[in-house]
């Protein structure tokens, strides 16, 4: 779509989903969908979606017609959603996963190719310095982020050898705290391990619906997973996201 097509598309959808919000307003929080072809369109709906109309951010795809989030031309943007307080969410989208040109069979575009994008924006908001430059930008990652926070000590390697390279005065392992992440990471090792490396302030329940609805009930699952306390798990079912959302 072109911008102007692209933003009215946005505004449509973004309207429907206020509404949604007003008719439930105890029950529901809303986030925006953007333009994100053409930036200071992206920028106008956001303030429209977040000053006016009600929403507390905006869901994002991991990449933008292949344009990178840490190329510059989003910094603007960025600098926008953190003024405003406003929560993006970054989620990849199956029919765009690379891994469906590589290998068709047996579902790894969505399985495996879809995680893959989720640690790949994490690693380009990390190592790009969009954090470094935006320190209060609220952003949170679906699916606990992929393999993101597994592989640090690899993207902290990289950084220590490639110094003419460096977007940050830190390390990348540095910045993962100043991320959140949701739930859906498939096993309790996998989430387990995630609240060990970021703690569980930066964690929130996810549920994956209606993509690839992945528990029947995700807050059950959570609420008997041994390996959790009491206290983490209060935090994951609905302080962290009370906060995240200021509702």
């Amino acid at each position: 779509l072109d911008p102007a097509q692209g933003r009215a598309l946005a505004r449509e959808v973004n309207d429907e989903i206020a509404a949604t919000v007003r008719g439930w307003p105890t029950r529901f929080s809303g986030l925006a969908t953007l333009p994100m072809q053409d930036v200071k369109s992206a920028i106008d709906e956001l303030e429209r979606a977040v000053t006016r109309i009600g929403l507390k951010g905006a869901e994002l795809d991991t990449q933008v017609n292949g344009a990178q989030w840490d190329e510059p031309k989003f910094l603007p943007f960025f600098k926008a959603a953190e003024a405003m307080g406003a929560v993006l969410f970054y989620h990849p989208q199956p029919q765009n996963n690379f891994l469906r040109e590589r290998i068709p069979r047996h579902g790894l575009f969505n399985s495996l190719g879809v995680i893959l994008d989720d640690a790949i924006v994490t690693a380009i908001l990390i190592c790009g310095g969009v954090l470094e430059a935006c320190p209060d930008l609220r952003v949170c990652i679906a699916h606990g982020g992929g393999p993101a926070c597994y592989t640090m000590g690899r993207l902290d390697r990289g950084w220590e050898r490639l110094p003419e390279g460096r977007r940050t005065p830190q390390p990348p392992s540095a910045y993962q705290r100043r991320l959140y992440y949701d739930t859906v990471t498939g096993s309790e090792e996998a989430l387990r391990f995630l609240l060990d490396r970021v703690g569980a302030d930066r964690v929130v329940l996810g549920s994956d619906w209606p993509f690839v609805p992945w528990h029947p009930s995700p807050v059950t699952w959570v609420q008997n997973l041994k390996s959790l306390s009491e206290e983490e798990k209060e935090k994951i079912l609905w302080r962290n996201l009370e906060a995240l959302l200021k509702v």
